[in-house]
């Protein structure tokens, strides 16, 4: 069951059951924009059977922001261990990647920035400009961040709505899916549609 984000702050205040979480989780440094306040809808807990209630979902929200902005980081640096670190167990069992190197963080670290020999883009940089919003499940979320992604030989960035999947697995939150953003870093600048679709 998705719950959805209202991204006015005004429609929030009437809402009732919506929390401003801080774009800033408290964890310092980085070169990304300030994401700002993050509208987040939670599911009541108490109604759900659990308990936990707004301080629950204030603390679900800045996990999954948190994740986000380490996985879009990751991808940045070129950091295969941090991307994987924060990717839900299969993430990419299917996902292609052009160089194989034993293990998700040594292919993922030697595909980022892959110059594919038929001309695509070739991958530079990612900053996470903005979290639009973030829509909280029982064990799911879905985020919407704008990236701002640079090419080595292109003049002109990408900046994109980049739609995350997440899931909530092994006590914490975990990308679910590869993002556009990574299918344009090792050298896809085409994703599949089905990554806009819900993990299933």
């Amino acid at each position: 069951m998705w719950v959805v984000a209202v991204p006015v702050v005004a429609a929030c205040v009437a809402a009732g059951g919506v929390l401003l979480v801080s774009g800033d989780d408290g964890s310092g440094g980085g070169a990304e924009a300030p994401a700002g306040d993050v509208p987040v809808q939670f599911q009541d807990k108490e109604s759900a059977g659990g308990g936990g209630g707004a301080a629950a979902g204030k603390d679900a929200g800045k996990a999954v922001t948190r994740a986000v902005r380490d996985y879009i980081k990751g991808i940045d640096e070129r950091d295969g261990a941090r991307v994987c670190a924060v990717l839900a167990p299969g993430a990419i069992e299917s996902f292609q990647l052009p160089r194989v190197r034993g293990g998700c963080a040594p292919s993922l670290s030697a595909s980022i920035g892959y110059r594919d020999p038929r001309g695509y883009p070739v991958f530079a940089t990612a900053r996470l400009d903005s979290i639009r919003d973030v829509a909280i499940g029982a064990a799911d979320a879905r985020v919407t961040a704008t990236v701002v992604t640079r090419f080595a030989d292109r003049d002109q960035p990408s900046i994109e709505d980049d739609l995350i999947y997440l899931v909530e697995t092994g006590g914490g939150w975990r990308i679910a899916k590869p993002s556009s953003t990574l299918y344009r870093a090792v050298g896809k600048p085409q994703a599949p549609p089905q990554v806009l679709a819900p993990p299933g």
